[in-house]
Order: C-alpha cells, then structure tokens, then sequence
C-alpha cells in the first residue's frame, strides 16, 4: 500500500552510481527509512512554517543546493509552490515542482529517505518532524540520476531549478591590503 519509486528504489543505485565508482562512497551504510520510522510523532511536511534555519545539511556536501533552499526560504511561498502535494501523505508520495533546463517539471517520489542505522538522515533534514528539506533534496537528486551527483554545485543552479528565473553572478573587486 505504499509507494515506492522504481526510478528512485530504496538500495544503493539511488546513492551513487555503482558502474563508474566501485567503492561505497559513505562511511556509514544507508538504510532506507520512512518518516514514521525514524521521526518523534506524526511527521508533517511542514512544521511552524518555513525557515532557512530549518535546514541541517548532512554528510552528502551539497551545501550549494542547501543554500539555495535557505535563500529561497526566506520568502516561504517560493518554497510552498514547489511542492503540489502539500501535506504528509500516509501512502509516502510526493510530488514536487523543479524548473530543470528552462523548463518546469513535476518530479514524483517516495518518502524512502536514506538514514544511519540506528537513526535518522544522512543527508540534508530539517527541524523536528518536518519533511521538506529531505524531499526537496531527494526530488533534486531524482533529477540529476542521484544523490551523489549533488555533490559540489553552485548556487546560481540550484537557484535557476528552484526559482525558474535566470541567475547572475556579481564579482566584488579584491580588496586591497593598504
């Protein structure tokens, strides 16, 4: 009775891609956990709100995309309007709105989040029972193949696929030790 992504199934090849890199990547062995699994009470999709101090990056180093999340958080319907499913889904499917090479399209997923053993994310969560930040950054990695792939980005991408607008890159001058 619960979804399950077969283009995103809950193993390994949703992590990395096992042909061009033979050598488990992580330090720690993943396991696919739903939020009801691995959350204190009812998980919600969003908890209080939406902030940029909701997100907590975890070991995957895709801090680039993480701040274009939290930019975008500072104005929350930016965030609300890439989610069409708008609240926690019983079933654990979502499905979300990315604007990938000029073009928006909607990215369908589980809830299947990879997870340490003995507790929650390895990768980016958010505060308390709140899902938002795990699905966003599991539809993104959907989009690029997989999470692996989100590692060392730049930020004017991340805000390009979650805003739709064009980005420009302004460069200070260096400054001068007088």
């Amino acid at each position: 009775i619960y979804f399950v992504d077969p283009s995103v199934p809950p193993d390994d090849s949703s992590i990395y891609d096992k042909t061009n890199m033979p050598k488990y990547p992580l330090d720690e062995v993943a396991v696919w956990k739903r939020p009801r699994e691995f959350m204190k009470g009812r998980p919600k999709l969003f908890e209080a709100g939406i902030d940029p101090n909701d997100i907590r990056q975890g070991v995957l180093g895709d801090c680039w995309f993480l701040a274009a999340i939290s930019s975008l958080a500072e104005s929350p319907a930016l965030v609300r309007r890439l989610f069409i499913t708008k609240e926690y889904n019983e079933f654990g499917i979502y499905q979300l709105r990315i604007c990938k090479n000029g073009e928006w399209i909607i990215v369908t997923i589980d809830d299947y989040i990879p997870c340490y053993v003995e507790g929650g994310p390895i990768f980016s969560h958010g505060q308390g029972n709140e899902l938002w930040v795990m699905l966003l950054e599991k539809a993104y990695a959907k989009v690029h193949g997989n999470y692996w792939q989100l590692r060392s980005g730049y930020l004017s991408h991340g805000m390009m696929d979650l805003s739709g607008a064009p980005t420009k890159k302004y460069s200070f001058p260096k400054e001068r030790e007088d």
